[in-house]
C-alpha cells in the first residue's frame, strides 16, 4: 500500500491518496472528503466536522484497514487497483476532488467505479425524526448502473433497507467524478428530511 499527498496551488490542505496496485491499473476509487466548515460563521468559529465529515472518514478507513489486512494475510493482489480518497476542499465547491479528477481524465486513467461516504453512522436523528433507519442514496449526479449494484450489495449482506431520492444538487465528491465522465455512487447514513438540523 503507498500513500501520498496530494497538494494544491490555491489552498494549503492537501489531499489523502492510499493506492494497492492490481493486476491491472484501472482503478475502483473510495472517497470521503476531510475539510469542514462552519456554516454559521466559517471564517471565525471552530469547524471540528466530527459528523460532517470525520465520520465518513473512519469509515473508509477502516475498509482500508479491512481490505489491506485481507490483502497481507492472504497474500494476494486484487484485480483491480484499489484506491481510498482523503479529500480536501470539499466544502467549498468540491475543489479538490474536482482537481484529481480533471487530472486523471487528462491523463487517460480508467476509473470503474467511485463510491462515496460522506456522514456515515449517525442514526439519532433518523430516529429522533421518527423515521426508519436507513441507509440514503442519490440518484442524480451518479451512475445508474453502479448505484443499483451498491444496492445490491446492501440488500445481500446488511438488514437495513435503503431509501433513494434526487438531491437536486451535486452534494459531495462523487460528482466530480462523475462529471470528468467516471461511474459514480453516494451513500450516507440517511436521506437529508430524515435527519433534524441540529444533528450537525
Amino acid at each position: 500500500m503507498i500513500v501520498n499527498k496530494f497538494n494544491h496551488k490555491g489552498w494549503n490542505q492537501y489531499s489523502n491518496i492510499a493506492r494497492n496496485p492490481g493486476q491491472v491499473d484501472d482503478k475502483v476509487v473510495v472517497g470521503t472528503h476531510r475539510d469542514s466548515v462552519n456554516l454559521n460563521l466559517p471564517m471565525d468559529l471552530p469547524s471540528p466536522g466530527a459528523y460532517d465529515d470525520t465520520s465518513g472518514s473512519i469509515t473508509i478507513l477502516e475498509a482500508y484497514n479491512l481490505i489491506f489486512d485481507q490483502i497481507k494475510r492472504e497474500n494476494f493482489t486484487p484485480y483491480n487497483t484499489l484506491e481510498f480518497h482523503w479529500y480536501s476542499a470539499e466544502e467549498i465547491g468540491l475543489l479538490e476532488s474536482h482537481e484529481i479528477y480533471n487530472h486523471y481524465a487528462n491523463i487517460n486513467t480508467l476509473v470503474t467505479g467511485m463510491f462515496q461516504q460522506d456522514m456515515s453512522g449517525f442514526t439519532r436523528g433518523t430516529i429522533d425524526s421518527s423515521s426508519e433507519i436507513h441507509f440514503g442514496m442519490a440518484t442524480d449526479f451518479v451512475s445508474p448502473e453502479l448505484t443499483k449494484f451498491v444496492q445490491l450489495i446492501i440488500d445481500t449482506y446488511t438488514d437495513i433497507p435503503y431509501r433513494t431520492d434526487e438531491f437536486g444538487y451535486i452534494t459531495s465528491d462523487h460528482g466530480s467524478a462523475n462529471k470528468s465522465g467516471y461511474p459514480s455512487a453516494f451513500m450516507m447514513e440517511a436521506l437529508p428530511q430524515s435527519l433534524k438540523a441540529k444533528d450537525n
